[in-house]
């Protein structure tokens, strides 16, 4: 692809995750202009998040994947009081967070990676939120189906990890102290002849599926773009650029979801 193209795309709506603050000079070298921080005490599944303090980036927007407990709302909710000007919106999962920044001038974006499946539920949804990134579990033709039929342009997930199981519970500790092993926050599974990428913190256990989800979509015909570059060193992320990563796969692009309900 050509590489001055993918740096014009960049610069409209890609949304970049921020695995490593050293990468974001050379990323704005390659055009890429928005950054998503996960938020530090809310995010899990990533090596590094990231305080309000260290987020420096203009039009910055932060991620809060975590399943709340009420301490953890009650912590947010101060928290979200005073969002420094530099952060132009929130990407998140739990749905009451709407409520603690409905009154807040930023962008609210709505990711459920398994839920956000048909349009009528995407439409719901954006009476109180001013974008959606669609699921995952869908096939290409599906996506157009929905992106056809909701009433703003829909954002995408068009690199990254995508997660397959979270829990509260510290499973690799536990696994561990059980059968009497070294304990690692960080390793990787096979299940049948399924791959996976977890990752454990004090807050719980993450899954990943394994290799990293590909989808080239038309940057035109969304409202942003999501790239999610996890435990990617610096030349592997910039390859995601220009789409010159090999080690991914189109998930249900192409393929039926087998645990779909037959209409029959």
């Amino acid at each position: 692809m050509d590489f001055l193209l993918v740096k014009e795309k960049m610069k409209n709506n890609s949304l970049f995750l921020v695995t490593d603050l050293s990468f974001i000079d050379d990323l704005k070298d390659k055009g890429i202009s928005l950054f998503l921080y996960p938020l530090k005490d809310f995010s899990i599944g990533f090596d590094k998040t990231f305080s309000f303090d260290e987020i420096k980036e203009d039009n910055a927007f932060i991620y809060i994947n975590m399943a709340l407990n009420t301490s953890k709302a009650e912590k947010l909710d101060k928290l979200l009081k005073n969002i420094p000007s530099n952060i132009k919106g929130i990407v998140f999962e739990d749905i009451g967070i709407i409520n603690m920044i409905k009154d807040k001038p930023i962008e609210k974006i709505l990711y459920h990676p398994h839920i956000n499946t048909n349009y009528k539920t995407i439409n719901y949804y954006l009476e109180y939120v001013d974008n959606v990134i669609i699921s995952t579990d869908l096939s290409s033709k599906e996506i157009e189906i929905i992106k056809n039929n909701t009433n703003k342009k829909i954002s995408i997930l068009s690199f990254g990890l995508i997660p397959s199981f979270y829990s509260r519970r510290l499973l690799l500790k536990s696994h561990s102290i059980h059968y009497n092993i070294n304990y690692v926050s960080k390793k990787e599974l096979s299940v049948v002849d399924n791959k996976f990428i977890s990752l454990e913190t004090e807050d719980g256990t993450y899954m990943y599926h394994y290799p990293y989800y590909f989808n080239k979509v038309n940057h035109d015909d969304y409202k942003y773009v999501i790239y999610m570059p996890l435990f990617l060193n610096k030349e592997d992320t910039f390859k995601v650029l220009d789409e010159s990563f090999n080690n991914t796969d189109s998930g249900f692009l192409d393929k039926e979801i087998i645990y779909k309900i037959k209409d029959n």
